[in-house]
């Protein structure tokens, strides 16, 4: 039996822009048998804002996740993961890890200004190699399904057909563009690893690298606010969508943990539909990705 977790953190992942740039993203932390608070991002005295960057996002990703942290269970409303064989058919790479670190150096590309770009510029460069059909599924190109069609992956990852409210990780069109949330994800997870493989962090990453949660350290999975049920009807008067969906996604984990019942929220039981021949389930589920909680 792993230990429990000590503290609970989460995300509501968000914006198009650059790293730099502040977006509605949120952030809420809790201790074991706490209340979630929303944490404010750093700021000069003379700012007041709430919005964070992405960049700085990541900066309290690394502090939190630190060797000498808390147990924390870190929950962000955004896929990391793309269906089975995008690998292959973006970047020539093999295997999730390989896929995260090209697309995180396919973002890392700097314009004129030595500016890392933002995910909306990635997205419209990746799309522009392939110009029979593009991957990432725009208003103007949402009609054409070749690259899926041609590279054989999927427009849906395996979680999204037991989500009915769930949009594809390739969905750039109208409305929520959750492809951007891949494309800075990966980037941000790209670099937390990097400093993971220097032995400043120590994390897992649910469920791309094993099914099995670890005997110790800190997790990061992948959730979904709507599908938790997760917002808040009960909050300080102001708080914004975002900020009420990484409050509620806190206060999901806590009345799971409080429960008894988050430790099988990890427990999946292997579905039969949206298959890929000739691969195991849990080879197909570690390279996708899953919703905590379906």
């Amino acid at each position: 039996m792993t230990p429990p977790f000590e503290r609970f953190l989460g995300v509501d992942w968000s914006g198009a822009k650059s790293e730099d740039e502040p977006v509605m993203l949120a952030i809420a932390e809790a201790v074991r048998g706490g209340a979630p608070e929303l944490v404010a991002p750093p700021q000069p005295r003379a700012v007041r804002t709430r919005k964070w960057s992405r960049a700085q996002a990541r900066t309290l990703l690394e502090e939190r996740l630190g060797v000498d942290q808390p147990r924390t269970l870190v929950a962000i409303d955004m896929a990391v993961g793309l269906p089975w064989g995008s690998d292959r058919a973006l970047f020539g790479a093999q295997g999730w890890r390989a896929l995260v670190d090209a697309m995180a150096g396919e973002h890392a590309r700097a314009n004129d200004q030595g500016i890392v770009g933002s995910a909306r510029s990635t997205g419209e460069r990746i799309n522009a190699r392939f110009p029979d059909g593009a991957p990432f599924r725009t208003d103007d190109t949402r009609n054409n399904g070749r690259f899926y069609r041609d590279h054989r992956v999927a427009y849906y990852r395996q979680v999204e057909s037991l989500v009915p409210q769930a949009i594809s990780p390739w969905y750039l069109g109208s409305g929520g563009k959750v492809g951007y949330h891949t494309i800075s994800g990966m980037f941000t997870l790209s670099r937390l690893l990097a400093a993971r493989d220097r032995g400043a962090l120590a994390f897992h990453v649910w469920p791309h690298e094993g099914l099995a949660l670890p005997a110790d350290g800190h997790v990061i999975v992948e959730c979904y606010p709507a599908a938790m049920g997760a917002k808040l009807r009960d909050v300080e008067a102001g708080t914004t969508g975002d900020e009420r969906d990484a409050l509620g996604i806190v206060a999901w984990l806590l009345d799971r943990d409080r429960d008894g019942a988050l430790a099988a929220s990890f427990d999946l039981d292997e579905v039969g539909f949206g298959r890929v021949d000739g691969v195991s389930w849990s080879e197909q589920v570690e390279f996708e990705g899953w919703i905590l909680g379906m």
